[in-house]
């Protein structure tokens, strides 16, 4: 359960910049701000603090670096890491021993990672670009009948700093992840988004 709502939390960072329809002209304007200004950051890194409806809590620090990767490591007592290698997603369980694997190119989280994002996503929806409390928010729903559920990105509204996320599934779970510490086009080593096999120790 906890690895599901990790990866969907995850997700939710990455779908920035899908297909939008019925916007007005400002609110079209404003999502095409958000994304040209992400196209032009190659490297973020952070701190999150993630939560959900159910009660859950966690946190940890994140990476991303276009393209194609990034990695998400949770604080104890969590023993979860989320990578992307450009090719593959990784979800670990080092105290499970586990480690599940999915194409990068058939989760959602390829879209922020892409060298250039573009805005024609025919499988996304933006329902909305508001702006709210300081923050432009942008919601958006999944059209893949095996991915549904609804997000939404908050950004602040003069820097286009990105601030949380909150991701909803079809059975009500909600998970809410806030960012903090945020550093752009950093030297990240591209070491940290290697993919070890379950059987290799980690030394990182």
């Amino acid at each position: 359960m906890f690895k599901r709502l990790a990866l969907a939390a995850t997700a939710a960072l990455l779908i920035v910049s899908p297909a939008f329809a019925a916007l007005d002209a400002a609110k079209t304007s404003e999502l095409k701000r958000i994304t040209d200004y992400w196209n032009t950051i190659k490297t973020v890194e952070g701190q999150f603090a993630q939560v959900d409806n159910k009660g859950g809590a966690s946190s940890g620090a994140f990476f991303i670096k276009k393209p194609g990767r990034f990695r998400f490591d949770y604080s104890p007592p969590e023993q979860l890491t989320v990578v992307a290698d450009g090719y593959t997603v990784a979800v670990e369980d080092k105290k499970l021993e586990t480690q599940d694997r999915y194409p990068l190119v058939e989760t959602p989280l390829s879209i922020l990672v892409d060298e250039n994002i573009t805005l024609q996503r025919p499988d996304l929806e933006v329902m909305d670009v508001e702006k709210k409390d300081g923050a432009v928010r942008v919601r958006m729903k999944s059209l893949k009948e095996d991915a549904q559920g609804e997000l939404l990105l908050a950004f602040n509204e003069t820097d286009l700093t990105l601030q949380y996320w909150v991701v909803r599934d079809p059975q009500g779970t909600t998970v809410t992840v806030r960012v903090s510490d945020v550093k752009l086009q950093g030297d990240i080593s591209s070491d940290k988004f290697f993919i070890r096999e379950k059987n290799e120790d980690d030394g990182r």
